[in-house]
């Protein structure tokens, strides 16, 4: 019996000599993913939503970012979430002037869910 796992050892040290160490915890079933965040900077352009009535344009603009964001990062809009700073920048002159484009980092996380937040220069 100890032959045996021995040998097993051995074959499984050979098939882990060409692989990166990621690779290894994945073939031994030891593979615990680390916090693995995506991470990316968007500039989205918001000037379509000025050509929606006055009354709508914020609203639009904040649509707007979860979509483009979504689709960007392979999410539904259900997954992305606005934070409260980007929420602030829409609504800075109200809701009838939102900016015509904005930067923002989007950060991806394990579970799906994406968060949305200005970028700090």
């Amino acid at each position: 019996m100890g032959h045996d796992a021995h040998e097993q050892t051995v074959l499984q040290t050979s098939q882990e000599a060409s692989l990166a160490p990621f690779q290894i915890e994945k073939v031994r079933g030891e593979y615990m993913a680390e916090e693995e965040e995506e991470e990316h900077i968007f500039t989205i352009p918001l000037s379509k939503c000025k050509n929606l009535p006055r009354n709508q344009r914020a609203r639009a603009a904040i649509k707007t970012i979860k979509t483009y964001v979504g689709t960007h990062m392979n999410v539904p809009e259900s997954e992305v979430w606005v934070d409260a700073s980007v929420n602030e920048h829409i609504w800075a002159k109200g809701i009838k002037k939102p900016p015509l484009r904005l930067r923002v980092k989007a950060i991806k996380f394990e579970d799906g869910l994406v968060e949305v937040s200005t970028l700090e220069e």
